[in-house]
């Protein structure tokens, strides 16, 4: 934010030509003493409608309105609700860069409101070591009050404001003692200097910073931290380096802050011998560099006041010594009116009225409201953006993870139709002891009712043709093949979480740079291994019991049997039947019906007893093969499913993290955009009044 922002417009566009002066009486009393730096954040009552310091308004809130006074309570209000919610994206975010930086926000020295002092309008003198920052503010007061010099001379806060009344009282106390030395402050001092009877500091006060990009850091980091606490930041750059790289970077910090911003450029006269008319073409031209390059990086034309502290505090020290009447001189000096320090000056006394500072005052805090929403929603999208990777992560496990499920599911299907091809198989061999016993068509005869130890044979080398690698019973070659199922699944089950876990590992959620979530133990998918190969063996043996195999046997040789007694009786009655028609015993026609009859007969009941006997065996084996299918796809399907709960459950903290970070991102980032609003909205209603 430029100045243009806060000031009337016209006052911002006008650089006058009048001396900030007034009578020479404000110069009789300059007093200092030295304070400790407080550290800590600023804590406010947001209830207190004047400040914050003192019981009663004093400052710039005695002069408040009660408009101006309820503007200035959710001021407080909001600017609470904006370090509470930033708080709380700071306790969870990594980032150091983005947590110093709220840090210098709400850590800033509080050292305004231990002097009493945050009533004041405060303008910030800031930029790099050996800019001229303190000349500037001695040129201001018109005494050499602050040391300069060409090494980093201000070690510590400075700061300038007006006498207050319990100073006056204490006049005489310093008469008696006066060895209060700023010199000798430490670098964590914060040094005060009051200043009577000088109308420019009259509700406001000026603070002199360590300046940055000097070979001590912690100046850098000081200055940084002041900023926050600015009502106006007085930029200050160098005509001998102006506007460098550090500089620029500490007025993208200044911008972060939404402060109202004038740049000085001081030391114009190092450019006097640099051309014809003390070198006014070069001056300008260093003039043209720092307003185009500070426009650009602010957004907006700055105002930009050139000057030379130098000059102007040297024209006001010999002025003061040849002036015995403590009058101002009808005329300036030329060298007074070539340094333009009347510019900055008249720019201050017109600027900063009154309505101005209280405005400023209101909105200021607005401004740093907004910088560290700004802040926050900025960490709150890199954590979304890195959220986004582990989402990402997500999505594709899951993909891996359906399609894993997919795959053992087909796997343990194929096992089950390899068992029911078993017992299917079981069922066709009737078919094949019968085919066997056709060629020729007695043996059928005489194997079921005479040779039963050779029908014994052919049926026990039916499991052969049914099974050619069986060299088991049955029952003995399911639980072999339930065994390798159950390995199957727990093997697969123990690869599939150790290849979660290793994906996962190369893009884990972070959290203290540490893994969320684990995959389930090892030892769990061998109790899948037992589990399943128990529950499927104890199926197949409920399904193929023991004495089954005499039960069905014997059922199939008695109905086998019971055919061809049935199939041969009625062919001996055609065989009779032939005999009586040779012997004459019957009627031929009677007796060739009744043996057509009777043979016919004969071959009906054994095709269709055959038929059925094999049917039968058959329809016997599918039934039990599809009650062993729907039971062992049953199970299967419950062991999957325990399985994968099992994996899912070790990566479960994992997905809940991801899941209740991207709720938290959501929620941070609307009461963010809210408290934002509401700023916004808040800035509006103080420049309207």
């Amino acid at each position: 934010m430029v100045l243009h922002h806060i000031l009337p417009r016209h006052v911002a566009k006008r650089i006058g030509s009048r001396s900030f002066a007034g009578s020479s009486s404000w110069q009789t009393s300059i007093r200092y003493y030295r304070r400790p730096l407080a550290t800590t954040a600023i804590e406010q009552d947001p209830d207190d409608s004047t400040s914050s310091s003192s019981s009663q308004p004093h400052g710039l809130y005695r002069l408040l309105t009660q408009e101006e006074r309820n503007l200035l309570q959710e001021q407080r209000k909001l600017t609470e609700a904006s370090r509470q919610l930033a708080l709380q994206v700071q306790s969870s975010n990594s980032s150091n860069s983005r947590n110093t930086n709220l840090d210098r926000i709400f850590h800033s020295t509080t050292f305004l409101q231990d002097l009493h002092l945050d009533s004041t309008f405060s303008v910030v003198i800031a930029g790099e070591f050996n800019a001229g920052k303190s000349t500037l503010i001695n040129a201001l007061l018109g005494n050499k009050l602050l040391e300069t010099g060409a090494l980093p001379t201000t070690d510590s806060i400075t700061i300038v404001a007006a006498a207050t009344e319990s100073n006056d009282d204490d006049d005489d106390d310093d008469d008696n003692n006066n060895n209060l030395d700023p010199t000798k402050s430490t670098p964590l001092g914060v040094i005060v200097h009051s200043v009577k009877d000088l109308p420019l500091l009259e509700d406001l006060t000026l603070v002199d910073s360590p300046g940055t990009n000097s070979t001590w850091m912690d100046h850098t980091e000081r200055t940084l931290k002041l900023l926050p606490s600015a009502d106006l930041i007085l930029f200050v750059t160098s005509a001998e380096r102006p506007f460098s790289e550090s500089e620029r970077t500490l007025l993208q910090s200044i911008q972060a802050y939404r402060k109202s911003i004038v740049i000085v450029i001081n030391k114009m006269d190092v450019l006097d011998t640099s051309g014809g008319d003390h070198g006014q073409e070069q001056k300008q031209a260093v003039v043209d560099f720092v307003t185009d390059k500070a426009s650009e990086l602010l957004g907006a034309r700055p105002v930009v006041i050139p000057v030379s502290s130098k000059d102007a505090l040297s024209a006001k020290l010999m002025e003061k010594s040849t002036n015995t009447n403590n009058t101002l001189p009808s005329e300036r000096s030329t060298v007074y009116r070539r340094s333009n320090f009347a510019a900055l000056e008249s720019f201050l006394k017109e600027s900063l009225t009154t309505q101005a500072k209280v405005k400023s005052k209101l909105s200021s805090p607005i401004g740093v409201a907004e910088g560290v929403m700004t802040e926050c929603l900025q960490i709150l999208k890199d954590e979304r953006d890195e959220l986004q990777v582990d989402l990402a992560t997500l999505n594709i496990f899951q993909s891996q993870f359906e399609g894993w499920k997919k795959e053992l599911q087909v796997d343990l299907a194929l096992s089950r139709e390899t068992m029911s091809q078993l017992v299917h198989k079981e069922g066709q061999r009737c078919e094949l002891l019968l085919n066997r016993m056709t060629h020729p068509f007695t043996t059928f005869f005489s194997w079921t009712l005479m040779d039963t130890h050779r029908l014994e044979e052919a049926w026990h080398s039916t499991k052969q043709e049914v099974s050619p690698h069986r060299h088991k019973s049955l029952k003995e070659d399911l639980i072999d093949q339930v065994q390798e199922t159950a390995n199957a699944v727990a093997t697969r089950g123990r690869a599939q979480g150790q290849a979660v876990i290793e994906y996962l590992g190369k893009r884990p959620a972070m959290k203290n740079r540490s893994l969320v979530g684990s995959v389930t133990a090892a030892s769990r998918f061998e109790d899948t291994r037992k589990n399943l190969g128990e529950r499927l063996s104890t199926v197949v043996e409920s399904v193929l019991k023991p004495e089954h195999n005499h039960v069905d046997k014997d059922r199939l040789f008695h109905n086998l049997k019971q055919t061809a007694l049935l199939s041969s009786s009625l062919e001996m009655g055609a065989i009779f039947s032939g005999l009586g028609i040779y012997f004459h015993l019957i009627d031929p026609s009677t007796g060739g019906i009744a043996m057509a009859v009777f043979a016919g007969g004969g071959g009906i009941a054994y095709v269709m007893g055959t038929s059925r006997i094999a049917q039968q065996y058959q329809q016997q084996w599918q039934q039990r093969a599809e009650r062993i299918e729907h039971a062992l796809a049953a199970i299967s399907e419950k062991e999957l499913d325990r399985v994968n709960r099992r994996i899912l459950d070790g990566v479960a903290p994992y997905t809940r993290y991801v899941e209740s970070e991207q709720q938290r991102i959501d929620y941070l980032q609307e009461q963010c955009e809210r408290i934002g609003s509401a700023a916004r909205t808040l800035r509006n209603r103080i420049n309207k009044l």
